[in-house]
């Protein structure tokens, strides 16, 4: 551990081609080790004037006497808080969300530079694109920016950011040189969700996209990724795309070393400030550092131990690849057809020569510049040991103004010692042009043309390589001693055009192999699904086009603009259609039947054929109406449907249809069209008009019935075309967690679609299940495929929750869109008679009870608490959130017939998957093996294995899991974990055998609860005065323990008037802080609506006032989508409409303003009233019912203790899987997990040493080794 050294700016700078001028101002490298390097993110709003006590891991208990390396990111405006940042300590640091503008950007970074002076400390702040200024300020930036500063030799990188990306100011890469070792930080302020930003996951996993393509698959070393995402380490697909390259999260590498309680950083709920190292900083952790310093957010650093890094590596450096697709393979092959070489008798030596040759053979055939392999291309069969290489920076010094940039920093060393080459002639143009004659002028320049003349990089030196470029004619060989200045300039204008073709053609091929290695990464489980691709091409065609000159109709002959050549077998085309030809005669061509009826049209495949098509259909509609007004045509495209109560009718629609396709020249495909009817009678009398009669058909990937038996024939169909997915799936070597994210994608979306028509057996849906965990490779004894998926992440990974999660979720949305499916869903209701019929009303009734629920009108429904809602209007995380327990519900009655399982009441989710996202990959396996049933026991595998026996050798009593707990032979783990277990008789036997805990039986007197309260949005305490009225609303929120615990509240104030308007607890199951805002300001919308007024609402919440602002501008609507907290905004879009225009408006202030900080009596005026409002809500959400109180107290006493005997149980069970008893018996419990993640299979005596992965758990599973039997000791 070295300690943090102060040094000058001019000693840390990065190691380049420095002049002897340079040299003695110490501009070159200085070799520096021994230094301790720690990152942290730091998210707030607000900072406490005093720094609160934190959490540390590893060495960082012991800090010692240096100081850290700090990268820190800030949720909030840094302005007026730079002397807190210079406070934090030295070190590198991000701030995210930072409000600075072009103008404050300018004095931010002075005030950051002013006050690291006061500490003898040399900072260096670099900035984001700049935040665009606030509507109502001329100053003040919008809520996006991101800021780094460093105490190191430090560069903002040169990377070619997507316009839209760079221009948001959300992200910034900076490289920082501490010695020999170069760091890359990249600063990152996610998107909000919310409905300012609807699509925030997508686009922010765009934003990942190209960040993975840049920093995690295009760079190597030493790289963090920081900064306030928005999102929980698990919430975003390219966060397991990072684990799977080796990266990690700060706080799962502590949970793996340390034992580090997961800790929430942002509003003590959730994980949103994030650390993500790469391998190699991963490798040089030795500390976690979590202090709560600023409102909202938590800091989180960790330590990096530079000392540890090497300076020196050994490696076998392997010839980058020859691009085959640049290299003119024909001329290649000529010139080889007439080369030789000896043949050696030393094999070795043979086969260098060979390689040799084959390499030079090259050369004049490659697409590149110099048209020759690059030196980087070549080397094969030459290195008979491994190199020992010195690491160097990976970029050179930042240019200066009026130096030669890179287009990109991040390249190759080819690319950077051409770029320092080009350096060098710059800065010779520079001296020469100078013209001063002193001695160490002109000794300089010297120095430099003959640096300039040694360059390396170039096969054969310089001068060499100088010769052999096709400007050497034009510019003159390369002097010898220095030249004059206009020759100096077209040796660098030369030099300048030809490094630009390298670096155009290096980032080029580099990219190219980025973007290999990233759908490899991405697509690999997605390659491996999908099918062959077809047959290449093996015939080549020739065609030939004539123009028509004259038609002779009587003769059935055209005359064309060219003599006919045929070929054999030549077919003949006109407006893509084929022709019957019957003979030619020069350029007369004389058909059987004259083509010419049209010469206009659109083929298949046209852009325009759709919307040409769409004309036509309009038309059909319009002819139909009037030949044919009793039958309903539909049309898609060119799908033509017609509908009718009587035949005849549809039978002249027929005709009539026909007639009209006759006028453009149209025919109907009978192959394809099909007609049908509810009744045999019908079916007869539509025989006669030659279509297909069907009972069942496929329509539009959909299966549909026309009967009112329920076949499912071509629906059951579709999981049967899986088994060559299956088969790949199996084969496929992707991580556990990508197959099961798959499952979902790919195999159910394939094998469900269409599901909401059709009535299907359970068994059908079992089937699937077993396939699945069949090719996963998930199948052990005693397991059960249905709490296997169901317990996976995603919960979506078990086909009979997918089945119902999206047949709900469809059909509420297809009636929010339908109206009219409400009133035949009501009739559908009055008539239902128990009979079983094909259609999405049914399949509703269906679903419904096999959870447990039941409809009451549409679209009311009781849930299997026997509480009362409306489908249309539940939150669609509440909607989820019901869905999955009433399915777990479910599937806990589907398991009680097993003896261990007998005692499972439902299943409490939450204590269930306790610290899933935060185990290891072996733990995870270990859990998992046991919730699903695995027989673990001699007890249970007796069974089927005559060597196993089912009593206890020292109690003489049946060997369970739950008698392990007490045996004496396990006193050693009890005694380790100090622990005696005296209240496992109080634990239910499917928690003991299987880790599944009942369900909370507080769950249902808490949904009591929240739906008793009533919605208080809409009484007021208080009437308008005149004028405009300001408004300030503001929402609560307590998480609680256990998360369904958590309560909200909102709160609305009158500044204008000094009286208080409303406050309420939030109202419904959905619990949360954006609900809580919103309620706060619609309570303010339904007020000015009430009293039709003027007021103009302050609210903190960024993603209220946009979605409000939207509504107001008309760019939004609550029909395009079923969004977040829907039934409030569709409330809020209805009071909107009832009030007139410029009566209302909406504006965001900054939350927790601090009043001491503020520069005018408008800010304090914003900061006193928003915190009366913040205030208030607050007191209102802590003022609860005695009931609720003691609800909340005793739920939260259960669930700590669960918590913690859940964990000691674990705890004992994996202490039994790693000891190292020679005579207890080895239990493979989950062979086949273990196979698909380790290769083999791991064994009592003598287990393979696992390391943990990274990344997500579900990425691999583990083998569970547990002692079942005893002998004597």
């Amino acid at each position: 551990m070295g300690a943090a050294i102060q040094l000058p700016f001019v000693e840390h700078t990065v190691p380049s081609a420095a002049s002897s001028d340079d040299r003695e101002s110490q501009s070159g490298a200085l070799d520096w080790q021994g230094t301790t390097l720690s990152f942290e993110v730091h998210g707030n709003q607000m900072h406490h004037s005093i720094w609160s006590l934190g959490h540390r891991f590893g060495e960082a208990q012991h800090p010692g006497p240096h100081q850290s390396l700090v990268l820190g990111c800030t949720n909030g405006g840094l302005r007026n808080k730079e002397a807190l940042a210079v406070a934090q300590g030295p070190g590198i640091w991000t701030y995210s969300e930072t409000h600075l503008s072009s103008i404050t950007q300018v004095s931010s970074g002075k005030a950051l530079k002013h006050a690291a002076r006061q500490e003898n400390r040399l900072l260096r702040p670099f900035f984001s694109a700049p935040a665009p200024l606030r509507s109502r300020s001329d100053w003040a930036g919008t809520w996006t920016g991101v800021v780094c500063t460093s105490d190191f030799c430090s560069k903002q990188l040169q990377v070619e950011w997507p316009p839209d990306l760079w221009n948001s100011g959300r992200v910034l890469a900076t490289q920082h040189q501490i010695g020999t070792h170069s760091i890359t930080v990249v600063s990152l302020y996610g998107l909000p969700r919310g409905p300012t930003w609807p699509r925030a996951a997508t686009i922010m996993n765009d934003i990942l996209a190209f960040i993975s393509k840049t920093f995690v698959f295009g760079h190597s070393g030493l790289v963090a990724i920081c900064g306030d995402f928005n999102f929980s380490p698990h919430e975003l697909e390219h966060f397991n795309i990072w684990r799977s390259a080796g990266w990690c999260s700060a706080q799962e590498l502590a949970t793996t070393r340390w034992d580090h309680v997961w800790t929430p950083t942002c509003k003590g709920a959730t994980e949103r400030d994030i650390i993500w190292l790469s391998p190699a900083a991963a490798s040089l952790c030795t500390g976690l550092h979590i202090e709560d310093v600023f409102c909202d957010h938590s800091s989180i650093s960790v330590t990096l131990d530079l000392a540890e890094a090497p300076t020196t590596v050994l490696t076998w450096p392997r010839p980058q690849e020859i691009n085959w697709e640049q290299v003119d393979v024909a001329g290649w092959h000529a010139h080889c057809s007439d080369c030789t070489m000896e043949v050696d008798p030393d094999s070795t030596v043979h086969m260098t020569n060979f390689a040799q040759h084959f390499e030079n053979s090259l050369n004049g055939y490659v697409g590149q510049p110099g048209s020759d392999l690059q030196s980087a291309q070549k080397g094969r069969s030459k290195r008979l040991k491994p190199a020992k290489q010195t690491l160097q920076p990976t970029t050179c010094r930042a240019s200066r103004p009026g130096e030669v940039a890179l287009t990109q920093d991040l390249v190759g060393t080819a690319v950077l010692q051409w770029f320092r080459q080009l350096r060098r002639i710059q800065s010779y143009c520079h001296s020469i042009k100078a013209g001063r004659l002193h001695n160490e002028a002109v000794v300089y320049r010297a120095e430099l043309w003959t640096s300039i003349k040694r360059a390396s990089g170039f096969q054969h030196g310089f001068a060499y390589w100088w010769d052999q470029q096709e400007f050497f004619h034009a510019v003159g060989p390369l002097p010898l001693h220095p030249p004059g200045a206009a020759i100096a300039k077209r040796i660098y204008e030369a030099f300048h055009h030809a490094f630009r073709a390298f670096e155009r053609w290096h980032l080029a091929q580099k990219n190219r192999l980025i973007q290999t290695k990233y759908e490899k990464a991405t697509q690999a489980i997605f390659k491996d699904l999908r099918d062959p691709s077809p047959d290449q091409i093996d015939s080549l065609w020739t065609s030939k086009a004539y123009q028509v000159i004259a038609v002779r109709e009587e003769s059935k002959a055209v005359l064309l603009d060219d003599g006919i050549r045929p070929l054999p077998g030549s077919t003949w085309y006109h407006n893509g259609c084929g022709l019957t030809v019957d003979g030619y005669i020069d350029e007369m061509l004389v058909f059987k039947h004259l083509p010419l009826t049209s010469d206009v049209g659109f083929a298949e495949g046209d852009p325009l054929s759709v919307p040409a098509m769409a004309i036509l259909d309009w038309a059909l509609h319009v002819y139909q109406s009037q030949y044919a007004p009793l039958t309903r045509t539909m049309s898609f495209v060119d799908n033509i449907s017609m509908l009718s109560r009587q035949v005849m009718t549809l039978v002249w629609a027929f005709f009539s249809l026909h007639a009209f396709l006759e006028l453009w020249g149209l025919e109907i495909d009978l192959d394809k069209s099909y007609s049908w009817s509810t009744t045999p009678q019908t079916r007869a009398q539509l025989a006669p008009l030659g279509l297909r009669v069907v009972e069942d058909v496929s329509e539009l990937g959909g299966s549909l019935t026309f009967s009112s038996a329920a076949r499912v024939r071509i629906f059951l169909k579709r999981g049967a075309k899986l088994e060559q997915k299956w088969a790949r799936l199996r084969i496929s070597k992707a991580p556990l967690a990508q197959k099961l994210m798959v499952l979902p994608m790919v195999f159910w979306a394939s094998a469900l679609h269409g599901a909401l028509g059709c009535i299907f057996a359970e068994s059908h849906l079992h089937h699937l299940r077993k396939k699945a965990v069949a090719a996963l490779g998930l199948k052990t004894g005693g397991s059960n495929p249905l709490l296997r998926l169901t317990l996976a992440q995603p919960h979506t990974a078990d086909p009979g929750f997918y089945h119902l999660r999206h047949c709900i979720f469809d059909f509420r949305r297809i009636c929010s869109k339908t109206p009219d499916l409400t009133v035949q869903w009501r009739q559908f209701m009055r008539l239902y008679s128990g009979r079983k019929l094909p259609g999405p009303f049914y399949k509703i009734v269906e679903l419904f009870s096999q959870i447990g629920w039941s409809i009451v009108v549409p679209p009311f429904f009781t849930d299997h608490d026997g509480f009362v809602h409306n489908l249309y209007d539940v939150p669609n995380s509440t909607l989820d959130a019901l869905l999955f327990d009433a399915w777990l519900q479910h599937v806990a009655v589907q398991v009680q017939h097993r003896r261990t399982m007998h005692d499972l009441c439902g299943i409490d989710p939450e204590l269930t998957l306790l610290d899933r996202a935060h185990m290891t990959a072996l733990e995870l396996g270990r859990t998992m093996a046991l919730q699903c049933g695995a027989f673990l026991s001699d007890w249970h595998q007796a069974k089927f294995d005559p060597a196993k026996q089912q009593i206890c050798q020292l109690c003489l009593v049946p060997n369970t899991q739950r008698h392990w707990f007490v045996c004496p032979h396990f006193d050693n783990v009890r005694t380790e974990i100090m622990e005696p277990f005296n209240w496992i008789s109080e634990i239910p036997d499917c928690t003991v055998s299987h880790l599944l805990v009942p369900r909370n039986p507080y769950a249902v007197e808490f949904k009591s609860y929240f739906l008793s309260l009533e919605d208080a949005t809409g009484s007021f305490h208080s009437e308008p005065g005149e004028g405009l009225q300001n408004l300030f609303s503001d929402g609560s929120f307590f998480p609680g323990i256990p998360k369904i615990a958590g309560v909200g509240a909102w709160s609305l104030v009158n500044a204008t008037s000094g009286q208080v308007i409303g406050a309420g607890p939030l109202h419904g199951l959905t619990q949360s802080i954006a609900r809580a805002e919103l309620c706060g300001a619609l309570a303010a919308i339904k007020w000015v609506a009430h009293f039709q007024t003027m007021a103009c609402l302050w609210c903190d919440s960024k993603h209220v006032v946009d979605g409000l602002q939207a509504l107001l501008d008309g760019r939004w609507t609550t029909q395009d989508s079923i969004c977040e907290n829907h039934d409030l905004w569709q409330q809020a879009e209805a009071m909107l409409a009832d009030i007139p225009d410029g009566h209302f408006q909406v504006n965001w202030t900054p939350s927790h303003l601090d009043f001491v900080q503020c520069e005018s009596t408008w800010e304090e005026w914003l900061a006193t009233w928003n915190a009366i409002a913040d205030s208030l809500a607050v007191s209102v959400n802590e003022a609860r019912s005695y009931e609720y109180n003691d609800l909340q107290y005793k739920a939260q006493q259960r669930s700590a203790l669960w918590s913690e005997r859940l964990r000691l149980i674990r705890k004992f069970f994996w202490t039994v899987a790693d000891s190292k008893a020679r005579d207890e018996e080895v239990i493979d419990l989950t062979a086949s997990e273990v196979r698909q993640s380790l290769g083999n299979p791991l064994t009592w005596r003598g287990r393979s040493e696992t390391r943990d992965i990274g990344g997500d758990c579900t990425a691999c599973t583990c083998l569970l080794c547990m002692a079942a039997t005893q002998s004597s000791p």
